[in-house]
């Protein structure tokens, strides 16, 4: 496994897939590798399940792209972890997206708070 300062990606090879910078070196363990790209809310979910789990987490945003269908700009935060928690914070990651909301039980005791059409 590489590392690549300028991207703070992992790679396979010598030479990072992403800019092309060689040669590259070995992962050290001060190292923060990019974990993941999200909008919010997503991004400060993520954010915040990571310090809870005390994996240390630094958020860079990225400047907002351009307009969507909706009309409205979507600007992303890109999370960066240490590389001996990078496994641990993926494993998050994927049960943070993938996890069925939960709801009460006992939905009629949540009824009586709906407003009455």
């Amino acid at each position: 496994m590489y590392y690549c300062e300028n991207c703070h990606l992992l790679c396979e090879w010598p030479v990072c897939g992403y800019c092309g910078t060689r040669p590259l070196r070995e992962p050290r363990a001060d190292d923060y590798c990019f974990l993941s790209s999200r909008n919010e809310p997503w991004a400060q979910m993520l954010a915040e399940l990571l310090q809870e789990e005390r994996i240390a987490v630094v958020t860079r945003p990225v400047p907002q792209r351009g307009f969507g269908y909706s009309g409205e700009r979507s600007a992303y935060t890109e999370l960066f972890v240490p590389f001996p928690e990078l496994e641990r914070a993926k494993e998050l990651e994927r049960a943070l997206l993938t996890s069925e909301p939960s709801f009460p039980e006992d939905e009629e005791e949540y009824a009586s708070e709906a407003p009455e059409k």
